[in-house]
This record gives C-alpha cells, sequence and structure tokens, in this order.
C-alpha cells in the first residue's frame, strides 16, 4: 500500500490552518513558554481578530533551534533556560542545592517571593512569571505559580504509614529518581498485597503512593502499613477518589485556562481546529494531531450528538495497516470522519482494545493513502512504539492536539492498576495488571480542551519514540496505557 511521503520536519507549508488555535499556549502567562522565545511555534499568520487580546501574532520560522538540549532524562535543559550552572550533578546522578552565588542569580533573574527546592523540581513562586517562562531552571524541572496556588507534593495522606515497620522488600532496589522495571512492580505489589487489599500503586521519582480499595469494610489503624518498601519511602491513599483525581486543585485548573485571554467562541467554547486537511491545496493528507469526529460536523440541532477528538498513528501488522483513535470517544459508533463544514468519512473502526483505549480504524480504499505519520505539526513526528520499560525517568514528550496545540509532558513515572472485575469472580494476577505512564503536564489547558485532545500519540522529543496515547487528565498529571501488548502483538509504526 502506498504512502504519502513528506519531511520529517515541520515547515511553513504544514502548519495548522488555525492559527488561534496554536497561540492557546500563549495565552495565560503561567505557562508561555514560547512568546519572544529563541524557538517560537510557527504560526500562519491569522487575521488579529482570531488572536487572544494579549498575544500578536510573530513571524514564523521554517526552522527554528531545537526547543531542548538532552531531553532524555535528568539534567534536560530547556531552551529558555538561560541559568549558567546545573543544579543536577550527572557523576554522581544526584540533585544539589545552588551555592550562595547561584542563589542569588536565581534571585536576581526571577525575583521570586520564594524558591522551593522539592526534588525532583523547582518550585518558583512569583506574581510576575519571566516572559518566556522556561520549562527547566538550572536543568531542573521548574513550576512558576502565585502563592495561593502552589502544588502540592504527590503523596497520599493516610495516617496508616508507620515509619517502624520493616520493609517487606529489602532485596528489591532500583536506581533512585528512576522507575522500577515491571518484574519489580510486580513483586513489590504481592508484597503490598500480604497486608493490604491494594487497587493501584503509582511509583512515582520522590515516594511510592499505594491506592488501597476503598468500602471493602477493611480498615488500616495508624501506622499499620509499612512507610518504607524497596528502600524507597511509601505513602497510602485509602479513599473513594482516586489518588491524582484527589490532588486535583481548582484554583490551579483556572491559572492554566485560556478560556479568559480568547473572543467568542468559533467552535465549541474555544477555537478548535476544524481544517479538513484533504481539501488544503498544500495537504492534500491526513497526520496525527487532526480533528476526528464521530460524524459530520453540523451547526444545526445535532451538533450535539457528535464527537469529536485528535487522531493517532498509522499502525501495520503484518499486511494489516489501521490508524488509532481514542476508543472512548467512539464507543457507539463504528464510522470515522474527518471533519470539516461538509464532513469526509476516513474510515471505520475494525478492532477495539478497551483496556488500552485504543481503536484501530480501517480506512476507506479512497484514503488508504492519505495518511503519514512524518508531521506532527509542532510536535515530534511520531517514530517508533516502544514499551514502557524502555522509557527513561524524567524524559519530555510533546502531544499535539486539535483543541490544545503543542502541550509538553513529562515522564514522572508508573503505575500497575487492577483492572475492574464482575463481582464474584476472582482476582486477576499482579502480572496481568495494567500498567500505565504518568505524565505531567506543562501547558493551557481545561477540561474542554483536554477532551479534545484524547487520541493524540504522546511522543518523546529528539528520539520520536511514542510512550501511548492520550486518555485521561486530572489537575498537573496525565496517564496512558502502557504499549506493551500493542507491542507483543506485531504492530509497528509506518
Amino acid at each position: 500500500m502506498s504512502q504519502v511521503s513528506v519531511s520529517l520536519h515541520s515547515s511553513p507549508t504544514y502548519q495548522r490552518r488555525s492559527p488561534a488555535v496554536q497561540l492557546l499556549q500563549s495565552a495565560p502567562k503561567w505557562v508561555d513558554f514560547y512568546s519572544q522565545s529563541l524557538s517560537p511555534l510557527r504560526i500562519s499568520r491569522p487575521a488579529q481578530s482570531q488572536l487572544p487580546e494579549k498575544v500578536s501574532a510573530p513571524h514564523g520560522h521554517p526552522d527554528p533551534p531545537p526547543r531542548w538540549t538532552n531531553p532524555r532524562g535528568y539534567g534536560a535543559r530547556h531552551i529558555n533556560d538561560t541559568a549558567p550552572f546545573s543544579l543536577w550533578d550527572k557523576d554522581r546522578q544526584k540533585f544539589r542545592l545552588p551555592t550562595a552565588e547561584e542563589r542569588a542569580w536565581l534571585t536576581e533573574v526571577y525575583r521570586p517571593l520564594s524558591l522551593w527546592f522539592c526534588w525532583p523540581q523547582v518550585i518558583i513562586i512569583t506574581e510576575n512569571p519571566p516572559v518566556p517562562v522556561p520549562l527547566t531552571v538550572a536543568c531542573v524541572s521548574a513550576v512558576f505559580t502565585p502563592p495561593e496556588t502552589v502544588p502540592r507534593p504527590p503523596a497520599g495522606s493516610s495516617p496508616c504509614v508507620g515509619p517502624r515497620i520493616p520493609d517487606p522488600c529489602k532485596g528489591i532496589r532500583w536506581p533512585r529518581w528512576s522507575s522500577p522495571k515491571k518484574a519489580q512492580m510486580v513483586s513489590v505489589i504481592e508484597a503490598l498485597q500480604a497486608v493490604a487489599n491494594v487497587r493501584r500503586v503509582n511509583f512515582l521519582p520522590a515516594m511510592t503512593v499505594v491506592e488501597l480499595v476503598h468500602g471493602d469494610g477493611r480498615e488500616y489503624p495508624i501506622r499499620s502499613l509499612p512507610g518504607i518498601v524497596a528502600s524507597v519511602t511509601t505513602t497510602y491513599h485509602h479513599n473513594s477518589r482516586p489518588f491524582f483525581d484527589h490532588m486535583k486543585n481548582h484554583k490551579r485548573e483556572r491559572l492554566f485556562d485560556p478560556a479568559p485571554y480568547f473572543p467568542g467562541p468559533l467552535i465549541g467554547p474555544l477555537p478548535q481546529d476544524g481544517s479538513n486537511y484533504l481539501d488544503e491545496p498544500q495537504w492534500g493528507f491526513l497526520t496525527p494531531g487532526m480533528r476526528i469526529s464521530t460524524g459530520i460536523f453540523t451547526s444545526g440541532p445535532n451538533k450535539d450528538a457528535v464527537t469529536s477528538s485528535t487522531s493517532g498513528v498509522r499502525l501495520r501488522k503484518n499486511a494489516v495497516e489501521r490508524i488509532t483513535v481514542a476508543n472512548h470517544r467512539f464507543l457507539t459508533e463504528k464510522e470515522v470522519f474527518h471533519p470539516s463544514e461538509l464532513g469526509v468519512k476516513i474510515g471505520d473502526i475494525e478492532e477495539r482494545y478497551d483496556e488500552l483505549d485504543i481503536a484501530m480504524v480501517r480506512l476507506v480504499p479512497s484514503k488508504s493513502s492519505s495518511y503519514s505519520n512524518n508531521i506532527y505539526f509542532q510536535g515530534e513526528p511520531p517514530r517508533r512504539l516502544v514499551t514502557l520499560d524502555e522509557v527513561e525517568a524524567n524524559s519530555y514528550f510533546e502531544v499535539e492536539g486539535m483543541s490544545t496545540g503543542l502541550i509538553t509532558m513529562l515522564f514522572r513515572g508508573s503505575a500497575m492498576e487492577t483492572p475492574l472485575r464482575p463481582l464474584g469472580h476472582p482476582p486477576i494476577p499482579v502480572l496481568h495488571w495494567q500498567r500505565y505512564s504518568i505524565m505531567e503536564i506543562f501547558g493551557a489547558s481545561n477540561p474542554k480542551l483536554i477532551e479534545g485532545l484524547c487520541g493524540a500519540p504522546i511522543v518523546e522529543v529528539d528520539s520520536g519514540n511514542v510512550a501511548g496515547f492520550f486518555h485521561l487528565a486530572a489537575g498537573d498529571y496525565a496517564q496512558c496505557a502502557a504499549l506493551d501488548d500493542l507491542i507483543a502483538e506485531g504492530w509497528v509504526l509506518v
């Protein structure tokens, strides 16, 4: 089957045709990583009436400098990070506090109300973030925030932590600040199951957070569970709401909402990309990051019945080719459209991976050669699917949605969760629990924008490795199902 061949690098020819979407990420000042940056977003010059009030459209540049230096692992430096030093000691593989001279530099440049060094992150409390905002400061992931929205460290709050209880996994260790491999995760969970009813375990850089089953009648007395597991500080979450959902801070969510900066809606409450790229003279093909729909977009009374999200990647298994979409956005539908005012059917769903939230779409014959993985708008083009064990801690990823434009994500850790089972059915062995990547989100967003992002590939900067597809978000964090099973079946990027 023939396919579109295009350059691996974005150019003015292959920019999103809805410029207001590309500028969403420059609207809230707390996450404006692109205004006045040495590596700005590439933008087709739009009508000024389409732009947020505080943003003007710069002249695009076909080949801006790379946004990152060494984006894989600790010690990455964002292009807006101008610190003449690094707080990550590469030789000793650990963080260090700044010297008096370095602290003076940080104070002079960022004028903070306070500096918090909460490894593996720096939190800079201020009323006036710099322009542009750096994603790292001195090669450490950075968050700029006003005093009333300081992010909480990801830790469970149950009082059942027992600091004097022996470590049940003394023989299991992995390098500090990294993530355990699957076999290590399984061993930890099996050990915890001997003393608690566990539904999920989040393996984060600074600590492990164990989510206990709630509503099963079990109670955990104060200091009754181990506070150190596999030599890692461990906390517990015992609540009816999942851990990351419980951590959400609505004040912080409003801080990153671009809606107040934009004029009236174009499609929905904020501008979304409704372009028909098959009809665009300089395109004529589809790529990841485009708008797909359950039906034809219309302004009539049935418009609310149409569900839209973001296209995934083109895959092959043996002689079979498919494109991916978010399964939960097409639960009751089989046909997939690339929406425009008229709407174009591009394929039909043939297989579903419910546990991965992936549906496989067979393109209609007339569109079978019209999908390319080589362009992902502003984002890193996807090149290879990878297992969760192949993802390195503290690596940066990019995701491009038809409702969000470019968003940066940081791989923070991994999780294992028991799948839901009908009442009375035997539990699933830990070896077969679902695994997830945990990503921290850096960008402008709100629940409606995030909804439209579903299905977009999460692609590692520089390597093009695809760790998963956007699925769920709760506050500052997102999760995506690991692709191990998909890869084991033989699916590869075309």
